[in-house]
């Protein structure tokens, strides 16, 4: 839900912001979140494309080829 925090964001000039960590639920490696109050998304609650960024990052970390990703509404498996 938008929040006024999202507003003191809005005087950065960036486009987004992905906000990630590692899963502690199973079947899960790692969740995300997508802000892009500037372009008038408070929160997108699917997160899809944001994905194709971290599933290189997460690969590498957890040493993982196969990843599931979690975000709100939707579940990512990158190969």
């Amino acid at each position: 839900m938008y929040s006024s925090k999202h507003t003191q964001l809005s005087p950065v000039q960036i486009t987004g912001v992905i906000v990630t960590l590692k899963s502690q639920s199973a079947p899960y490696d790692f969740v995300s979140r997508y802000f892009a109050p500037w372009n008038g998304i408070p929160e997108d609650p699917v997160t899809g494309s944001a994905h194709t960024v971290l599933a290189p990052y997460w690969a590498t970390v957890l040493g993982k080829t196969t990843l599931t990703g979690e975000c709100d509404m939707c579940v990512c498996v990158c190969v």
